[in-house]
């Protein structure tokens, strides 16, 4: 397990026909952990990576990750 505030994070809003089974096998699916939320505007901070990312590789991977049907918005987040 790591601290709360370590590693790389995102924002991200799960499309609204995901059902839940949907958003647990793509969080599974792309090692990724709810960090916080729900937050307003339906919003979760999750947690892309354990270490800090260059911000182009987190980029890169929230990039990869906007493709999956499950997400409706993602953003990188300082």
């Amino acid at each position: 397990s790591t601290a709360p505030g370590v590693g790389s994070f995102a924002l991200v809003r799960f499309a609204p026909q995901a059902s839940s089974d949907d958003i647990t096998k793509f969080l599974e699916s792309n090692n990724l952990q709810v960090a916080a939320g729900p937050m307003a505007g339906g919003l979760y901070k999750i947690r892309v990576a354990m270490t800090r990312s260059l911000k182009s590789n987190l980029a890169d991977t929230v990039k990869k990750l906007q493709q999956d049907k499950v997400v409706a918005f993602i953003a990188t987040i300082e």
